[in-house]
């Protein structure tokens, strides 16, 4: 995929100077740091997209396409959708390289209207996580409380109680920014699955951040599948004895 953008870069740069501003907050966040890097992730992701509908089915490519949308790769469906076109006419064009005005037009035409067609997509989001919060589990209590100042550096386990009952073995207990505490055992529930207590090693003057789900990863879900809207607590530990 590189050495196609990299040789049609002259080509490429208008459309993609045109998207990257629009995803630069995002793209930069996983080191993507121009639009040639976007360039070449765009054209490797949608060929993992045709790689998982030809090997694994339709279900999995479109949760592929979901998950790269939510990198910011809006358009990856209908790029992944081209890329059928080039496979299912091999004879025409024996290679991408042969593909690259195919390519090269995409580009040009989702820069024209990429602010409008990643608008529409992110209302979706909107709506999709309004009607997600509405049905998400609850925190009911942290223990020790978000914002917690002198919290005793001796404290061995966390606990999170829910307002409903938990799917077991399904958690998403994850470093989100600042400390993370150093976990020392297995992660577990209560006989009523309503509480989680995570079991941590703690030391003395340190401000700790836990993070709870996250956009891609919604592993803390109720008994029915809705997933805990993504949460941070943090605290800080006191000197100690």
């Amino acid at each position: 995929a590189n050495p196609i953008v990299d040789g049609h870069a002259a080509e490429l740069e208008p459309a993609g100077q045109a998207i990257f501003p629009l995803v630069e907050e995002k793209m930069r966040s996983m080191a993507y740091s121009n639009w040639k890097t976007m360039m070449y992730e765009s054209l490797v992701r949608s060929s993992v997209v045709r790689w998982d509908l030809a090997r694994n089915g339709r279900e999995a490519a479109e949760k592929r396409i979901v998950w790269e949308e939510k990198n910011h790769f809006f358009w990856i469906s209908g790029l992944s959708e081209l890329l059928g076109a080039y496979e299912a006419n091999r004879n025409t064009y024996p290679d991408l390289e042969s593909f690259f005005p195919e390519i090269r037009r995409f580009f040009d035409e989702y820069a024209a209207h990429a602010e409008e067609r990643i608008g529409v997509i992110k209302s979706r989001w909107e709506e999709e996580t309004r009607e997600m919060a509405a049905r998400a589990p609850k925190i009911v209590s942290i223990s020790p409380e978000d914002g917690a100042q002198g919290v005793d550096p001796e404290l061995r386990f966390l606990r999170i109680t829910f307002d409903r009952p938990m799917k077991d073995g399904s958690w998403g207990v994850m470093q989100r920014g600042g400390t993370m505490p150093k976990i020392t055992g297995k992660v577990f529930y209560d006989e009523s699955k309503t509480v989680f207590t995570i079991p941590v090693q703690l030391a003395p003057e340190t401000e700790y951040t836990v993070g709870l789900n996250s956009e891609n990863a919604l592993a803390f879900q109720d008994e029915e599948g809705n997933p805990l809207m993504p949460a941070t607590f943090r605290f800080r530990t006191g000197r100690g004895r």
